[in-house]
């Protein structure tokens, strides 16, 4: 049995790209100076960062990458972050914001599966990951260069290296001379669609030829699905986890499908290969947590993502509920890529603006 793998769960909200895009209607008013603001989105400028459109002053923000404290320079274009503030000016032409945080956490960090170039994607972990050029699903690739033999030319999609698929040691591999497979690392930030599966928003190059059972950090968030609480399993997308032999003490009552979590732990509690054997086994605890975005009474919100669960005049994006029947929802359907900004009320965001993306 492979060594036990640390699970933790943790706040995430996922968000699209914060690029132009055409109004879907409605017209947000000013709030007034002071007043709380949540913002979850793509950052699209470095140091004081830009996320949404809105420019935030971060030098006095509680920054937290990953779960750990951390720095203004942390913070990179592609990384999708929520920021918490006060606004601090307004006019017609810019706006300004002080940040008391910035936290961001990454979608999935672990060996990349396989390259598909047809269709412009990735596989981690049995997720398909896809990446783009143009916005607002713009991809950035941080860490790659032609040098490290992975993205021949990280501007071009259609140039995705064969080289970030698994690799053997030596070339070839005989049953007298065995060898490892070797993996690219890397971490991923983005959003998810229903449909289509995950789009990322950054592409982080972590190390390059790994031995999985070196015990690299791994983690993948994402919603369970086929929670068995009698054979103690589940599944996210096509990845396999096996909590059978964790201390049950760490299991949440409750834990059912449809809870959104995260997975963290080792590269040698992996087993790659194809769906549906790909797995992680013996996890130590398990949580679960709200995926919407964590907002006060009265808050000033803006959330960015794809469309999902769309009824009448509610629907979600990025796991935040959203009422919007005082604005047009012409365009809007499901899978399709908007930026809500409105008033927090009783866990719902009431749409006061809607731009399609």
């Amino acid at each position: 049995m492979r060594g036990k793998i640390f699970v933790v769960i943790t706040t995430l909200a996922i968000s699209a790209l914060s690029l132009a895009g055409c109004s879907g209607g409605g017209g947000g008013a000013a709030p007034a100076a002071g007043t709380g603001t949540v913002n979850s989105g793509v950052i699209t400028a470095s140091g004081n960062i830009a996320v949404n459109g809105v420019f935030y002053n971060v030098s006095s923000a509680n920054i937290i990458i990953d779960g750990l404290p951390g720095k203004k320079s942390d913070l990179q274009v592609g990384m999708v972050v929520t920021v918490r503030g006060i606004f601090d000016n307004f006019t017609s032409h810019a706006i300004r914001r002080t940040a008391t945080s910035v936290e961001y956490t990454s979608n999935f960090q672990g060996p990349v599966d396989c390259v598909n170039i047809l269709n412009n994607s990735l596989t981690i972990m049995g997720q398909q990951v896809l990446v783009s050029t143009t916005p607002p699903n713009q991809t950035v690739f941080a860490n790659f260069s032609s040098t490290r033999i992975i993205f021949a030319n990280v501007s071009t999609v259609t140039k995705l290296n064969p080289h970030l698929s698994p690799q053997f040691a030596s070339n070839p591999p005989s049953p007298l001379n065995p060898q490892p497979t070797l993996y690219s690392m890397v971490k991923v930030s983005g959003f998810s669609n229903d449909i289509n599966g995950f789009q990322a928003t950054r592409i982080e190059l972590l190390a390059q030829a790994v031995d999985l059972t070196t015990s690299f950090p791994i983690g993948i968030m994402g919603t369970a699905n086929n929670v068995d609480p009698i054979g103690m399993a589940f599944t996210i997308g096509n990845l396999s986890i096996d909590y059978s032999q964790m201390n049950q003490v760490y299991v949440p009552i409750h834990f059912a499908s449809g809870q959104f979590i995260s997975v963290k732990g080792f590269s040698s509690d992996y087993s790659p290969g194809n769906a549906p054997s790909l797995s992680v086994i013996a996890p130590r605890s398990i949580f679960t947590i709200n995926e919407g975005a964590a907002a006060q009474q009265g808050d000033h919100v803006t959330v960015e993502g794809f469309v999902s669960g769309l009824s009448g005049t509610t629907f979600k994006v990025g796991g935040t509920t959203v009422s919007a029947a005082t604005i047009s929802l012409k365009g809007i359907t499901n899978s399709v890529m908007v930026e809500v900004e409105g008033t927090f009320n009783n866990g719902i965001l009431i749409a006061t603006k809607l731009t399609l993306l």
